[in-house]
């Protein structure tokens, strides 16, 4: 709430209002319509500092981004996605989840379940990236 000082207050706000009402609700009710015939129209900075917030905010995308490859043809277990997304997260101090949920968020994603060979459950589209070779190998002395 903003209160106005006694000081500044103007006492003929009023009558100043009422003389230019008719404009002022012309000017409402184009706005209105405009608004009902093109919508919301943010200015581009807004939607492009909004759609930043949502990315930094989004802590699966961030994973799949960083540890997943995507293409029609790849397909990874379940267990082996959660077991990568459960380290990466707790690295990163995101929330982890079970893994219902995060496969019921990577559904939302459109990331299809399928079976592996032998009828493990997968995700289809998503493999996890190859791990650096120090961590394949880490008993290797170079």
């Amino acid at each position: 709430t903003v209160t106005i000082p006694p000081e500044r207050r103007d006492g003929r706000l009023t009558e100043k209002l009422l003389k230019e009402r008719d404009g002022i609700l012309a000017w409402a009710v184009e706005g209105c319509s405009r608004w009902q015939r093109q919508g919301l129209k943010p200015p581009a900075s807004v939607v492009s500092a909004t759609e930043e917030y949502f990315e930094a905010e989004d802590a699966l995308g961030q994973w799949i981004e960083e540890r997943c490859l995507l293409a029609k043809s790849h397909r990874e277990g379940v267990s082996e996605l959660f077991a990568d997304w459960r380290e990466w997260a707790e690295r990163a101090g995101e929330y982890v989840g079970s893994v219902k949920r995060f496969s019921e968020l990577m559904a939302t994603r459109k990331f299809e379940k399928c079976r592996l060979t032998g009828g493990a459950r997968a995700i289809a589209g998503i493999a996890l990236r190859p791990k650096p070779y120090s961590n394949a190998y880490p008993y290797r002395d170079d």
